[in-house]
């Protein structure tokens, strides 16, 4: 059985996470080492969450103001805006880049809008100069979300964007079991937010040791052997797979989301942050690219890849877009394939009362996509085969 995602980290970082873990060291100090690594501009935060939460405690925009959001997000990042009294406004996203069009965004724009949150998805970075000029004709913040889409340190965000969210979360590629880079290039707004995490508590490093280890039991079940006897003993006990595996990767419990977030990351995450950072192997990720291409080219035209054509590309995720998705689910787990839906996704709905169209779209590529199992120990002829059973009546 090949597991729907493998959690992108070595048995021997996960060792000197361990480590790191009892060794004493200066948090300021590893926080100033990673920061280094990126720019002036960089400021190393417990989450993207966290970053994106310190940002608008530092922006104080008046309450009841808008802020424009890519309509398929993370529920947390819309949860974050509605908590500092803002509005999200959803911007439909087109299948072809995974992004609002900048005509969608002009359209959007209202004398209560002061900000727009754009989240690169799927691994995909779609070019974003028209976006910001968009942005910049209104005066309003520009902020790129590139949490799935971290490609190595020379892919720090768009030059001019406000600011660039960077997250290397349990799930992320070059994971450090948390931890995010946000680039914030307006001095202003970075000056208040370090100045506000630096009154956080520090997060406790029995927390980063769990956090280890916890990612240790699930690289042992994410094995072969390890996911055919996990999804089997769910099924016997009448679990629900996807319920089962997506709340062992959740990043905070939404009840205490907030008191979790505001927090800064401890000594043992940041030096292994910066481990991950600094070995982070580009020619790995140019092969995985190319495995990305080679499988998108078998899919389409049956199956439809979101942003599968953007140039900028970390294929963190491979969704493709079907009618049917139960059935090729179906299909695929009875040929070893386990496969997920975008159950950690959200479509953002509009204000009521607003002028705001529904992003239908948005809701077509949710409720239409299936993610596909896609990491470096899927071998290529294992890849050839998952294509052959999407497309069944493709000319081989």
């Amino acid at each position: 059985m090949w597991i729907r995602k493998r959690i992108d980290i070595s048995w021997r970082d996960l060792s000197r996470a361990a480590v790191y873990c009892l060794m004493a060291r200066r948090a300021d100090v590893e926080q100033t080492r990673v920061e280094a690594l990126w720019s002036e501009s960089a400021l190393a935060c417990l989450s993207v969450r966290s970053g994106w939460d310190l940002l608008l405690q530092a922006t104080a925009f008046p309450p009841g103001s808008e802020v424009l959001v890519s309509a398929l997000t993370i529920p947390d990042m819309v949860r974050i805006i509605e908590d500092h009294g803002l509005v999200p406004v959803p911007l439909d996203v087109e299948t072809e880049t995974a992004l609002p069009s900048p005509e969608t965004i002009e359209a959007g724009v209202t004398p209560n809008t002061r900000a727009v949150l754009l989240a690169h998805l799927f691994g995909a970075t779609a070019p974003l100069d028209r976006h910001v000029a968009v942005a910049r004709r209104h005066g309003l913040l520009f902020v790129e979300d590139c949490a799935q889409a971290f490609r190595g340190l020379g892919d720090a965000g768009h030059p001019q964007a406000d600011a660039s969210l960077v997250s290397f979360g349990f799930i992320k590629t070059a994971t450090a079991l948390g931890g995010a880079v946000t680039i914030v290039r307006r001095p202003d707004l970075l000056n208040e937010m370090r100045r506000r995490q630096h009154e956080y508590p520090i997060q406790p490093k029995r927390e980063h040791l769990r956090r280890g280890l916890h990612c240790a039991v699930l690289k042992l079940l994410s094995s072969r052997i390890g996911a055919r006897s996990l999804l089997t003993l769910l099924r016997i006990c009448g679990r629900n797979v996807d319920r089962f595996l997506n709340s062992r990767t959740r990043g905070f419990p939404r009840h205490r989301m907030f008191e979790m977030i505001r927090r800064r990351p401890s000594t043992p995450l940041l030096r292994l942050l910066r481990r991950r950072i600094e070995a982070f192997d580009i020619d790995a990720q140019q092969a995985r690219e190319q495995r990305g291409r080679r499988l998108v080219r078998q899919l389409e035209p049956v199956a439809a890849c979101p942003a599968a054509d953007v140039e900028q590309h970390a294929f963190w995720v491979i969704p493709v877009l079907v009618e049917d998705p139960e059935e090729l689910r179906r299909k695929l787990l009875a040929a070893g394939f386990d496969t997920t839906q975008a159950d950690s996704m959200c479509v953002v709905q509009p204000p009521c009362p607003s002028g705001t169209a529904s992003p239908e779209n948005a809701r077509r590529m949710l409720d239409q996509a299936v993610f596909l199992p896609f990491y470096e120990a899927l071998p290529i002829r294992e890849l050839d085969r998952m294509a052959r059973i999407i497309t069944p009546g493709k000319p081989g």
